[in-house]
């Protein structure tokens, strides 16, 4: 059982790396990855480009990840329904993270296939489970669209981009309403630490990627969402 996880996991962690990377471009998706450095196309063993740019760390990290979150989700959902749902999470979150990381952008092609796949799953779910699931992807669409309309009139600029609204639809879709909103929580405080390190190392304006941030709110959430908000309320 371990080595089929650790299969899937590869499976998964492998595909979540080409579809982040070339999705965008719409044209060979499994042949070569995308550059971090540069943009170009890599297509030798080590992932090293021409630019001088060494690859393997972003691509390594993206597929161990997803070989640690399916091993994490067969523990906790084992053979059922809901495991499927885990899995095609996984593939979603770390393809986005990779799309965000090199392209700043989450594809709406990959918003329109999961959007679906994890919709359809969702009915065979028992009912209280689908109506959650439904509700928290319509309060998280309404939830970030009206705060990013609001938010773009008052600071006359972008506050949250479209890719990231819907992509919290689906995270609504899997999680439901209150631990959608328990993801946010995490993914700011990560995001928040990240950057002031980052600022600390570096003065100078960079691009720091939220997609990321959000998938580790969204795991943290999804597996552990409920024990630790029954904790916290077991402290008063």
């Amino acid at each position: 059982m371990f080595i089929s996880r650790m299969v899937i996991g590869i499976i998964i962690g492998i595909l979540s790396v080409f579809l982040g990377s070339n999705v965008v471009d719409r044209k060979e998706i499994f042949r070569g990855l995308k550059c971090y450095n540069c943009g170009d196309k890599v297509y030798n063993y080590y992932l090293k480009c021409e630019c001088g740019k060494d690859n393997k760390f972003l691509y390594l990290i993206s597929v161990l990840v997803a070989i640690l979150l399916v091993n994490i989700s067969y523990g906790l959902f084992g053979s059922t329904n809901e495991l499927n749902i885990g899995y095609l999470f996984i593939l979603l979150m770390v393809s986005v993270s990779v799309s965000d990381i090199l392209d700043k952008i989450v594809p709406d092609e990959l918003i329109i296939i999961f959007l679906t796949l994890i919709g359809f799953l969702r009915i065979f779910i028992t009912r209280e489970v689908w109506f959650d699931a439904y509700l928290g992807m319509l309060v998280a669409f309404t939830f970030f669209y009206v705060l990013s309309t609001v938010g773009e009139k008052l600071y006359k600029q972008e506050v949250l981009g479209g890719g990231d609204i819907k992509l919290y639809a689906i995270i609504g879709l899997v999680l439901g309403v209150k631990l959608t909103f328990l993801s946010v929580f995490f993914a700011s405080v990560f995001g928040l630490v990240f950057g002031l390190i980052a600022q600390k190392i570096n003065k100078e304006t960079l691009y720091i990627p939220f997609v990321p941030f959000i998938t580790v709110g969204a795991f943290i959430a999804y597996f552990y969402g409920d024990s630790l908000l029954e904790y916290y309320i077991n402290l008063f």
